[in-house]
């Protein structure tokens, strides 16, 4: 099992054409409770096709906000809260996702809470978040194809990203580059705030079922009982045995 998915890893964000000239951000790959999907229908998965992903904003006063993303053309989907927005448009391998707050009202002095943290749900979608992270052996699940790595277009300071809940694709077991949950955390002294937008990109596949969870572990994997233990049992069923001859008698 590939200890990078447990690593706290630093990348680069990158702007078009300037790789590398920017902060550093965190990721982290969290196995968490697996989940299991039929199979994978299309690893060129678009803003149009995951519609019911769940989209939830936890803002800096303690309120949050959940909502069910929903297409809006044949390419392109995204939900719309109160003053802030999650849209994505084309190929979620190469083409960003963009989170944006609005502006604040010069006619207001109400002051818009700021987003802490947003949490994408993938399973209500019938999709799941596809990284570029392999097996020992090099391989990925069959028929994801190669995952994107989250990047950053632009520069931002302060953000943890965290893929959570792996996924296991039918007979295959999870191997750590599906996944069903993005977290993207915002430090306290780097919250999003009004006025402010983030391009991103997140691949994704779709795939048949929505995915189920198994448990902390795969439930699929056969444990073995030890030959003491099937002894023991063997020795109380003999026992059960001589007791009702006895009554018999």
């Amino acid at each position: 099992m590939s200890t990078r998915r447990f690593a706290l890893i630093l990348v680069l964000a990158f702007s078009p054409g300037l790789v590398g000239n920017a902060f550093a951000i965190s990721i982290r790959y969290e196995p968490g409770i697996t989940h299991e999907a039929r199979a994978i229908t299309e690893y060129r998965t678009t803003g149009a096709m995951i519609e019911g992903l769940e989209v939830t904003a936890f803002f800096s006063n303690g309120a949050s906000e959940s909502l069910s993303w929903a297409s809006s053309d044949a390419a392109s989907g995204g939900v719309m809260g109160s003053g802030w927005s999650l849209t994505q448009s084309g190929d979620t391998f190469r083409s960003a996702w963009t989170l944006s707050m609005d502006a604040p009202s010069t006619s207001s002095t109400d002051r818009a809470p700021s987003i802490a943290r947003l949490v994408l749900n993938a399973a209500p979608g019938r999709s799941v978040f596809d990284v570029d992270v392999t097996d020992q052996d090099g391989s990925g699940t069959a028929g994801s194809k190669a995952g994107g790595a989250f990047a950053l277009e632009g520069q931002r300071q302060g953000l943890a990203v965290t893929y959570s809940d792996q996924v296991a694709i039918g007979n295959q077991r999870a191997l750590g580059d599906l996944y069903n949950t993005l977290t993207l955390e915002f430090s306290e002294t780097s919250f999003f705030s009004a006025g402010q937008s983030l391009n991103f990109v997140a691949d994704m596949d779709s795939i048949l079922t929505s995915p189920k969870q198994l448990g902390g572990l795969d439930d699929r994997v056969a444990v073995p009982i030890p030959s003491a233990v099937w002894l023991f049992a063997s020795s109380l069923a003999g026992i059960a045995g001589i007791g009702r001859w006895s009554r018999k008698s």
